[in-house]
């Protein structure tokens, strides 16, 4: 049930990183998840992650989990972690266990720079 799974780093500053993810996040293919994003804070260390999940149709409790993780890594530096056209099975499951609190959520690329210059410009 792994399929395949890709994360893609498209952009990282000292700002921001700018994942595309692709393929079922689940147990096996949530290390992948986690590798790709350590990477690019272990780069330039980003107050915040973009992650476009328009492919991603399904994450599991272990990828659930690697997103709990890197927000825990961001939250010191007043980061945030935005999801970028996320299913609503994924919205769905993140409220059942609780965890939107953690997301902000956008529609598109545009909308989430948006999220990040009013962020950002706040403080």
């Amino acid at each position: 049930m792994s399929g395949e799974f890709t994360i893609e780093l498209l952009a990282v500053n000292q700002q921001t990183a700018v994942f595309f993810a692709a393929g079922t996040i689940n147990i096996e293919t949530a290390p992948i998840l986690l590798h790709g994003i350590e990477e690019a804070i272990q780069k330039c260390n980003p107050r915040s992650i973009v992650i476009d999940l328009g492919a991603v149709p399904y994450i599991s409790s272990s990828g659930v989990g690697v997103l709990i993780q890197v927000f825990e890594n961001i939250r010191t530096e007043n980061g945030m972690i935005i999801l970028v056209k996320a299913h609503e099975s994924i919205k769905r499951i993140l409220s059942i266990l609780g965890f939107t609190r953690y997301f902000l959520f956008a529609d598109s690329m545009d909308e989430a720079h948006q999220i990040l210059l009013d962020h950002f410009t706040e403080k």
